[in-house]
């Protein structure tokens, strides 16, 4: 059943005149027994794209850990490009730094979630944040254990070793 007859089957006389594959916006939302789930009318996805770009954005700016893997970044694929790189290497430097990346972005929004809690919450929660940032610790070192198989027999070989 498409989404949009999902919404008329439920509340048929409040969705007149709404074709099918079109959401009502209900201000309210509905109440199911997980907490409330508020149907709209879907986002653009320039809208979706915008605010990741957005996040992005605000992550430089914001959070001096990202800033640091950033430079780090650059560091790594200045000397891949001169080293000449394989295809291949290249595909694993990139998913090495985006996830480092991701980690740290997903570290971040922890972080900000758990500052917005009460002090009774946050000391239930503590251990959440020491287990992102563990997170983010493991992608770092997997990521450095990648570029390590990569740059150091060509540094060796650009060295005459």
């Amino acid at each position: 059943m498409a989404n949009g007859a999902a919404v008329a089957a439920v509340a048929p006389a409040a969705n007149a005149g709404i074709r099918l594959g079109q959401r009502k916006a209900r201000p309210l939302g509905r109440a199911f027994s997980w907490g409330v789930c508020a149907i709209s009318t879907p986002r653009r996805w320039r809208t979706k794209f915008s605010e990741a770009f957005s996040g992005v954005a605000q992550a430089i700016r914001e959070q001096s850990s990202f800033r640091v893997h950033l430079v780090i970044a650059i560091l790594v694929l200045i000397p891949a490009s001169f080293l000449r790189c394989s295809p291949g290497e290249w595909c694993l430097l990139i998913a090495g730094i985006a996830g480092v990346f991701a980690a740290e972005t997903f570290n971040s929004s922890l972080e900000t979630l758990f500052h917005a809690l009460d002090d009774a919450t946050k000391n239930r929660m503590r251990g959440c944040l020491d287990q992102a940032a563990g997170a983010v610790l493991l992608v770092s070192i997997g990521a450095a254990a990648i570029g390590l198989i990569i740059f150091v027999p060509k540094l060796l070989k650009v060295a005459g070793v």
